[in-house]
């Protein structure tokens, strides 16, 4: 969130003298490494891959009246197996030239003793697919059982907010953090989940150190439908004073919210204004029944004519360059919208959140490192706005925000004083009826047996919509025809000579009408022949349906993408001459009952009307979340759908 830190750095600056750079000292390193003692510190040696050891020091220091900031990183890592060795024979460096490496020393150590040296020289250069300039080291010929060792020091850009997690897919031996800050710059530490909060020191020369040492580490594990990341043990610093300038609570969110409020509420030169009081005089929002339509048109007609780039750019930002450009990136989208709304009337606040499978947002941390993406909070309606995704629209915003916390900076006036003032809040989660998927299927068995003549139609809404009607946008007619195949082929792989037509696509319509695909087609895997009895497998009528199940010991907590809904209609003909004989295999009820309610739950039923039998299918997940104690439950519910998928009807001679 650019425009928040510029105030950090710029109050990072006051004369100091040189000081001594601690990472200059590399002790780690011994000359001759022993593999039989760094093996012998391995708790579990049939591990496929163990952190043996992990280091990371970081240093900031006063050079010339500059302030730098140095990395030190070191590990020590065994790989076991072949997908651990794949993992680790090219290791990318966080540097977009090896000229940008101070010192690098890499050695592979294997288990008879011997010892491969990489140095300076073995850093390469290249280009990745997405034409970056990346930095790596590769190894070859490493032995099952080796241990891996290398550090990196390099320069980098000075940074006042850190996010550092604990643990990962692997078991670490030893984990070791240090920040070292030069004496007139004071960093404050925060954790959640469980992390010990680092040791606080004062060195020979006056500068600051806080670390932070750990040992045995378990594997976390990113588990189906959780959240590794709100239950991974987390360091947080951040620059809160500078001595040197009288400066305190540097990141405080209330200094925040008046600076971003202020930066969306500058004044405009004329020639902008106007721009923007055309912009909404061509759309006649004023026409528009509701205050949810007038937002919704606002938002859509600006997405529906600017193109939205995920990248820093100032121009970007500017409101004259977008409108003059057609192109924005998710702040200046933000800025735009938020400056239509209220030129329009329509009350509305900033907010800035973060992505919570990646940083979940802390309430009780107040730290700009949670500060990454703006949305729109709507107060009257109580909706939120997304300006930076392409596809969504109001009151949608990307699943990732939501069940989250978020600071809301609102408009307060005091007199002849107008800023903005911060809360934190949950963003809430959407209920599980506006994210709904409904099928309406029928099939029919030909009479020579020889296939399944079937007709699908579905609705998508809500997040399960929002991918597939804002991609079409930027499809071209072949693309949309490789999608059509490809949607299909999701539901029924083996569908012959389909014919399938889209319905409602674009973005335009997200949230106004249902995306919907109608497809015909034949399937003969769906038919099976048993003698003089016929199988059909209904079951995959449905589509196929992830099954839920793991060997080791659950470790987290459910946490999904969104509440969401499937309401499924079978018809199935009866064959001429024949009757089902296992009628009772399509009845499922899973539903169990927790302390809320019914949260999530399967059920099925069929009725017969004439020569056809009906199925009524009904899945529901009302809650984003699941504890531990109740996995077990949410699994049952998963499975119960894979349990359906797997019926098959028999057909047997009246």
């Amino acid at each position: 969130m650019k425009k928040a830190t510029i105030l950090g750095i710029a109050l990072i600056s006051g004369s100091l003298t040189f000081a001594q750079k601690y990472l200059d000292e590399i002790s780690f390193w011994k000359v001759q490494p022993k593999y039989d003692e760094i093996y012998a510190t391995i708790d579990d040696p049939e591990e496929e891959l163990v952190m043996v050891d992990y280091e990371i020091q970081i240093e900031q220091v006063y050079e010339d009246d500059r302030l730098n900031q140095y990395r030190l990183v070191h590990k020590q890592v065994y790989v076991n197996s072949l997908d651990a060795i794949d993992a680790y024979n090219k290791i990318f460096l966080p540097v977009r030239d090896k000229q940008d490496l101070i010192r690098f020393n890499a050695r592979v150590i294997s288990p008879d003793g011997s010892v491969k040296r990489l140095g300076k020289a073995d850093v390469q250069n290249s280009t990745n697919e997405d034409e970056e300039e990346v930095t790596y080291f590769a190894l070859e010929g490493v032995e099952m059982a080796s241990i891996i060792e290398y550090y990196y020091f390099l320069q980098t850009a000075v940074q006042t907010n850190m996010v550092y997690s604990f643990r990962d897919d692997y078991p670490c031996e030893r984990f070791f953090f240090e920040h070292i800050s030069p004496e007139n710059l004071v960093y404050e530490s925060s954790v959640f989940a469980g992390a010990p909060m680092p040791v606080r020191d004062t060195l020979p020369d006056g500068a600051f150190s806080l670390s932070s040492e750990q040992f045995d580490l378990e594997a976390l594990h990113n588990e189906t439908s959780s959240n590794r990341e709100r239950h991974n043990p987390t360091l947080i610093l951040q620059l809160n004073e500078n001595l040197s300038t009288g400066a305190k609570n540097i990141f405080s969110y209330s200094q925040i919210s008046q600076n971003v409020y202020a930066n969306f509420n500058r004044d405009l030169k004329g020639r902008v204004e106007k721009k923007l009081s055309k912009f909404l005089k061509t759309i006649d929002y004023e026409s528009e029944p509701t205050q949810q339509d007038r937002i919704w048109l606002i938002e859509n007609a600006f997405k529906s004519e600017h193109t939205i780039l995920g990248i820093n750019d100032d121009r970007l930002e500017d409101i004259e360059f977008i409108f003059d450009n057609g192109v924005a990136n998710d702040e200046g989208t933000a800025l735009v919208l938020y400056r239509l709304y209220k030129l329009a009337g329509i009350p509305v606040e900033l907010l800035i959140t973060s992505d919570r499978f990646l940083l979940p947002f802390q309430k009780d941390i107040e730290s700009a490192t949670f500060l990454r993406d703006f949305l729109l909070y709507l107060p009257e309606v109580d909706g939120y706005l997304d300006p930076g995704n392409n596809f969504s629209r109001f009151p949608l915003v990307s699943d990732s925000h939501i069940f989250n916390y978020g600071l809301f900076i609102m408009e307060v006036s005091a007199g002849d004083i107008t800023t903005g003032v911060d809360r934190i809040e949950m963003i809430k989660v959407p209920e599980d009826t506006v994210s709904n998927h409904k099928m309406v299927v029928s099939a029919a068995i030909r009479s020579d047996r020889a296939t399944v003549d079937v007709n699908s139609y579905q609705e998508f809404t809500g997040y399960s919509a929002m991918g597939l009607q804002g991609s079409l946008k930027f499809m071209d007619e072949e693309e949309q025809e490789e999608f059509r195949t490809d949607l299909l082929s999701n539901f029924y792989q083996d569908a012959k000579e389909p014919n399938v037509i889209f319905r409602n696509g674009g973005p335009e319509n997200f949230m106004k009408k249902p995306f919907i695909m109608e497809a015909s087609f034949n399937a003969p895997d769906l038919l099976q022949l048993a003698g003089n009895k016929i199988i059909l497998n209904a079951g995959e009528l449905i589509g196929p349906q992830a099954e839920m199940y793991q060997e080791e010991k659950r470790q987290l907590p459910i946490e999904t993408e969104h509440c969401r809904m499937y309401e499924r209609t079978l018809e199935i003909e009866i064959p001429e001459g024949y009757e089902p004989s296992n009628l009772d295999d399509l009845n499922i009820h899973v539903v169990p009952e927790g302390i809320s309610g019914e949260q999530f739950g399967f059920i099925s039923e069929y009725r017969l009307k004439g020569n056809t039998i009906i199925v009524d299918i009904y899945e529901y997940y009302k809650t984003i979340d699941c504890p531990l104690d109740r996995y077990d439950e949410y699994v049952a519910v998963i499975n119960a759908a894979a349990d359906f998928n797997k019926v098959a009807l028999v057909f047997e001679p009246k």
